[in-house]
């Protein structure tokens, strides 16, 4: 998996830099959600906000369309519980995830003039490599007068084991998912994005659990130099 997502990356970056293009920086912030489930029991989930940047290209397909590739560092994530009531005692069991990916999305976009400005929206794959990230727990206790928790923090490792008996958190490092994006560009080269990103691939090794993750980052940036598309009507 980790061969394809390299030469997919250098087959994208021969591509721009062989085509009218022009290339950028952006920074955002990414609003992340993970969907757990074991059996019939689905977890409560909650937004984890992180943190995203990257380098994006606008390569020129004719027309009013482009190729819109991103790269980018990408903090992923959420807050998931399950809450459980026996007799007079509340169980509440909380995993607060913090997930680092580097995120490769090649975005097919389409433009909407707007004066010397433009608008576009698009869409395309979403592939994401996972390489850090840690997990803390935190187990709730709650009865008649008292109320007892018990909290860990654990080291994630994205190398796909199961059953292990170490004191990491194992997940499956690949990603596939499927992206949209909308935006405005303005003529200076500055721009605002909104993406929204579903997980298709189970992260969870384990065969009784499915941790899925979807994403909303909001981004803005500065297209540098390269080639100038022409201004079409």
């Amino acid at each position: 998996m980790r061969k394809l997502f390299v030469g997919f990356a250098i087959t994208i970056a021969a591509f721009s830099a062989n085509a009218q293009t022009q290339s950028g920086l952006q920074i955002g912030t990414n609003l992340g959600r993970l969907f757990g489930k074991s059996g019939s029991i689905v977890e409560n989930s909650k937004i984890k906000v992180g943190v995203v940047f990257g380098v994006v290209a606008d390569v020129d397909l004719g027309g009013k369309f482009y190729f819109r590739p991103e790269l980018n560092f990408i903090q992923k994530g959420g807050q998931n519980s399950t809450t459980n009531t026996i007799a007079a005692a509340t169980y509440t069991n909380q995993i607060d995830y913090k997930l680092s990916y580097i995120q490769l999305m090649p975005n097919f976009v389409f433009d909407i003039n707007a004066g010397a400005n433009k608008f576009f929206i698009g869409l395309g794959p979403e592939l994401a490599l996972g390489f850090e990230g840690n997990a803390k727990r935190e187990n709730t206790t709650v009865t008649p007068g008292f109320v007892i928790v018990n909290s860990s923090n654990r080291k994630v490792k994205f190398d796909g084991k199961r059953n292990t008996t170490d004191d990491k958190l194992h997940l499956n490092a690949f990603d596939i998912g499927g992206n949209t994006i909308i935006g405005f560009k303005m003529a200076n080269g500055a721009f605002i994005s909104l993406s929204s990103t579903i997980g298709f691939l189970n992260l969870s090794p384990q065969d009784d659990y499915t941790l899925k993750s979807r994403s909303l980052n909001l981004k803005i940036g500065y297209m540098l130099g390269g080639a100038k598309s022409k201004n079409k009507k």
